[in-house]
């Protein structure tokens, strides 16, 4: 009987120190854990749009200039369809840079 009752009284102090500690997992996954890796979700977002606005805005230079150097060395209507179509094509990347 006696030993009943030790072991009913450690039981219950094992259940609350488990739900103790799960309490302080929760606390250190919502309050630690949790932003950290948001953030770094953010920076790798971040760091990828700018990336992408970069190459995006070295394309629309180059097709301007390749747009430029067609223009002066190829004459006909061939070459004014070429040029135009890039000029198209360099008036799309507006939108992302």
């Amino acid at each position: 009987m006696f030993d009943e009752m030790i072991n009913d009284f450690f039981s219950g102090v094992n259940n609350n120190m488990i739900e103790i500690q799960k309490g302080l997992e929760r606390l250190l996954i919502s309050h630690i854990y949790s932003p950290i890796k948001l953030n770094e979700r953010n920076n790798l977002m971040s760091d990828g749009d700018f990336k992408i606005k970069t190459e995006a805005l070295a394309t629309k230079t180059a097709l301007g200039m390749i747009s430029s150097q067609l223009d002066t060395t190829m004459k006909g209507a061939y070459s004014t369809k070429v040029v135009e179509t890039l000029k198209t094509k360099e008036k799309d990347y507006d939108t992302i840079v």
